[in-house]
């Protein structure tokens, strides 16, 4: 990409030189800046108007209490400088969102690539920290923008518009392999639990209607006769960053999401917090989330060493088991994780909002399972871990994919929205890219 013939130095910390002929105003003179009179109870499932809230879920509502074109933001929350819509319809807007409309110099789609790629940058400078809970008027009204004239905005957002179709193509594909191949991983466990990995054993009924029939030699037990306690630690105040060496940090549910246990999922504890903490993170046990969204309620993982410095909050448990128990806690972990159960603990979860669950212990250490022999047991975590090998390779593989063409998205909309690189004269090939092509383009021009 070619940049422009003459640049200037815009005063602006983070957005360094700009195009000589741009100007640069504050936004609170570019447009009108208010915040909605909704609250979230407001909103109706089948509501005939998009109703924006504070996250990237759009609501629905039946009133309406603007028409036109804006950019929406989160006020508080953890959507702050990371949650931005761009619209105009017919609208209705939370009390704690922000509605910028009545563009001067400016058209909507220029500010609200500008503002959605660099505010960010600008709220950090300004708090001095990573995350900010709460925006205030004047941060969003003072923030600076730099922009050419309408006629060059309407050629960048011609150019931005064409070029994110084809990233958000490129990542809804990759995303779309990531999930097959999650559900290829998890078919091989849900079938495996349940039936073994032996296609010749005899099948006997196990008596439990969502387990079926089983392999001759297991057993069907409750869970209470292998589990000996759950425990749960407290909530503590913390900070947004997670711990870093020899400081103490409280688990996020968020550890056990994909199915196994991920320790950096953790927010920093408060030092005066410390003598409150309780349930440090043992090994050989299975975290598991007892309160959650209905997708994610019971989700867990397993913990293979020992975490001194990591702590539960009151949202998760921490399995014990009896010493005499024949399990491996590993396998149990996969049987967990199956389908079939993850159902059973979704379907005796209750809870009076729908989208925050909550099961009991009860629930938990009343469900029978059914156990092979200890020896069963490991050959099927090695049978799990073998046939998960290439899966995994190839997930991370897309992953990274993903993650770079992220950055490369950021990249590019940065770059023309701040005149780094000109693209007045740009025109679309005619050919279509293929994702080879796009990967190469990404990389040559990062």
């Amino acid at each position: 990409m070619r940049k422009y013939p003459k640049y200037k130095d815009s005063g602006v910390e983070w957005l360094f030189d700009v195009p000589e002929n741009w100007d640069i105003w504050k936004m609170k003179f570019l447009s009108r800046i208010e915040t909605g009179n909704k609250n979230t109870e407001d909103a109706e499932e089948n509501g005939e108007y998009p109703f924006y809230v504070r996250s990237d879920n759009v609501e629905r509502i039946s009133t309406y209490s603007f028409d036109g074109e804006a950019i929406l933001t989160a006020g508080d929350g953890v959507g702050v400088a990371k949650v931005f819509h761009y619209a105009n319809c017919k609208m209705a807007i939370h009390q704690r969102v922000y509605k910028i409309s009545n563009f001067k110099k400016v058209i909507g789609p220029f500010l609200y690539y500008y503002i959605r790629d660099n505010f960010e940058k600008e709220v950090i400078k300004l708090s001095a920290k990573t995350t900010v809970d709460s925006l205030r008027m004047p941060m969003l009204g003072n923030f600076p923008i730099a922009y050419p004239s309408k006629e060059e905005q309407h050629s960048i957002v011609r150019f931005l518009d064409h070029k994110t179709r084809q990233m958000d193509s490129f990542l809804g594909k990759r995303q779309k392999q990531i999930e097959l191949l999650k559900e290829q991983k998890a078919g091989i466990i849900n079938k495996a639990v349940t039936k073994g990995i032996d296609p010749t054993a005899k099948m006997k009924p196990s008596g439990i209607e969502w387990i079926g029939d089983i392999p001759e030699d297991w057993i069907i037990i409750k869970l209470k006769y292998i589990i000996k306690t759950m425990a749960s630690g407290v909530s503590v105040n913390s900070t947004d960053e997670p711990a870093e060496a020899n400081e103490y940090g409280i688990l996020k549910t968020s550890c056990v999401y994909t199915g196994e246990f991920n320790p950096n999922q953790n927010k920093k504890i408060d030092e005066n917090e410390y003598k409150r903490m309780a349930c440090p993170v043992k090994g050989n046990s299975i975290i598991i989330s007892r309160m959650n969204t209905p997708e994610l309620v019971g989700a867990n993982g397993f913990v293979d060493k020992d975490y001194e410095d990591l702590f539960l909050p009151d949202r998760l448990w921490q399995t014990v088991f009896f010493k005499k128990a024949e399990i491996v806690p590993k396998w149990l972990s996969y049987f967990l994780s199956s389908n079939r159960f993850r159902k059973l603990l979704s379907s005796l979860a209750t809870g009076t909002s729908a989208s925050m669950k909550n099961i009991t212990q009860e629930d938990v250490l009343g469900s029978f399972i059914c156990l092979p022999s200890i020896d069963e047991q490991n050959a099927m975590i090695a049978f799990f871990e073998e046939e998960s090998s290439a899966i995994d390779i190839l997930i991370s593989k897309y992953q990274k994919q993903i993650d770079l063409m992220q950055e490369y998205r950021t990249s590019i909309i940065s770059q023309a929205v701040t005149g780094k690189i000109d693209v007045r004269e740009w025109e679309p090939r005619k050919k279509k890219y293929k994702t080879e092509e796009l990967e190469s383009e990404m990389v040559a021009e990062k």
